[in-house]
């Protein structure tokens, strides 16, 4: 064990805390995640692409297929 392991390990028995596993991790991060999509439900959902493309220097374009979108531009071109 190295000396980082063995300094978490005395400090996490002087705290009283109990190791936590690998599955219980997993578990708590999977609730956390399921929670936030609870409060949040707007983020879960897809976002539209952007629109309104403005050149101001250059050579651009733009095309969008499905929920895909692709920009080719010109070399310094300003977008």
């Amino acid at each position: 064990m190295s000396q980082s392991s063995q300094t978490l390990c005395a400090a996490t028995r002087n705290l009283g805390a109990r190791r936590i596993t690998p599955r219980r991790l997993a578990a708590a991060l999977a609730t956390g995640s399921l929670l936030t999509l609870a409060v949040w439900p707007g983020m879960a959902q897809a976002q539209a692409l952007p629109s309104g493309l403005s050149v101001v220097q250059g050579r651009a374009q733009v095309n969008t297929v499905g929920n895909s979108m692709t920009v080719t531009n010109s070399n310094g071109a300003i977008l």
